[in-house]
């Protein structure tokens, strides 16, 4: 999968007959051909014709529109599913508390349970991490979950945010180095590991809006989250199990020295942290690597990358859904 990322403030972009030319001024800057663009994400303040955008909108590519601190704007696409009888049944689950509760449970239990084995694995590799008092409560929290059997889903969010807190507390033990990380902040990110974090969930889910749209469901009604004007609420539930592979990037740039201190600009009119220009094509970079690890996604499929996971997540929904399973089955991260 070729995701292209266009994040050059004040450029815009032309068409060329089957190319989509990048400029900034008079400068050429890119010649993409479309034959070569899976996704499309435009990060921030860029101008694009009318004949580009034809050209994406006849060639089925999902583009994403993102603000330069990581805040997901928008999408486009012209390949919606016409299954408009899953999208009845979606909402007749969204409305049937005792279903809704039901996939909303599993998604929140297996989100902690996937931030704990990710906890659990740092520590193994590094004995001296202080994370024990976190990694215990967490483990209490899901114990708790796990026995619960009717619940309302916002006391599923209360729990999940018990859980959220010693996490990120913890999280912030990981980060070795002179960073600070107190708590999770978002629009603005208050620092630069926010920043960081903000940045990595919007990628994370403009794929889940691709998927989620490509098979036949409907972004903005959630089971978790619920409905909110403008918010694709069900994109954001179903990242909820994957938060952890943006978490173990972050770690993984900020400890490796591949991103310093000096790699962030301050806005001093919004207020927040971001990265530079050269340094978030490096993070576009490792985000891509991180989607192409392959990883066992259930026993009876064959191993496949993060893009495989999340389509077959998307599946497993929507099979729920349409009541060829009794239950969503999670991803569990090993």
């Amino acid at each position: 999968m070729s995701v292209v990322y266009i994040d050059t403030q004040g450029c815009s972009i032309y068409r060329e007959k089957g190319l989509l030319i990048v400029k900034k001024e008079k400068e050429i800057l890119k010649e993409i051909p479309i034959s070569q663009i899976d996704k499309l994400v435009l990060v921030g303040g860029i101008f694009i014709s009318t004949s580009a955008l034809n050209l994406i909108l006849n060639n089925n590519i999902f583009t994403s529109f993102v603000t330069v601190d990581g805040k997901y704007k928008g999408s486009l696409f012209s390949g919606f599913s016409k299954n408009i009888n899953l999208r009845i049944k979606q909402f007749e689950k969204y409305l049937n508390e005792q279903s809704r509760m039901q996939i909303a449970k599993v998604i929140i239990l297996n989100k902690i349970k996937n931030c704990y084995n990710f906890l659990l694995k740092y520590r193994r590799n590094h004995d001296d991490s202080d994370i024990e008092k976190e990694i215990e409560k967490i483990k209490n929290i899901i114990n708790k979950l796990k026995n619960i059997k009717n619940v309302k889903v916002s006391n599923l969010i209360g729990i999940e945010g018990i859980a959220a807190k010693n996490y990120f507390s913890a999280f912030g033990k990981l980060i070795r180095r002179e960073f600070n990380f107190t708590k999770r902040t978002m629009y603005p990110p208050r620092d630069e590991i926010n920043s960081l974090l903000s940045l990595g969930y919007t990628l994370l889910m403009n794929e889940f809006i691709s998927k989620i749209q490509s098979n036949g469901l409907d972004p903005f009604i959630g089971f978790l989250h619920g409905t909110e004007y403008g918010r694709e609420s069900l994109a954001v539930d179903m990242i909820e199990e994957f938060r952890f592979l943006v978490d173990a990037l972050v770690v993984k740039l900020i400890n490796k020295k591949m991103i310093e201190k000096t790699d962030f600009e301050f806005d001093m009119q919004r207020h927040f942290y971001k990265l530079k220009d050269e340094k978030r094509k490096l993070f576009y970079q490792q985000y891509e690597k991180k989607l192409l690890t392959e990883v066992q996604i259930e026993d009876r499929i064959s191993p496949g990358n993060y893009h495989k996971v999340f389509t077959n997540q998307v599946i497993n929904l929507a099979k729920y859904i349409n009541d060829e399973v009794e239950s969503y089955l999670p991803f569990s991260y090993r």
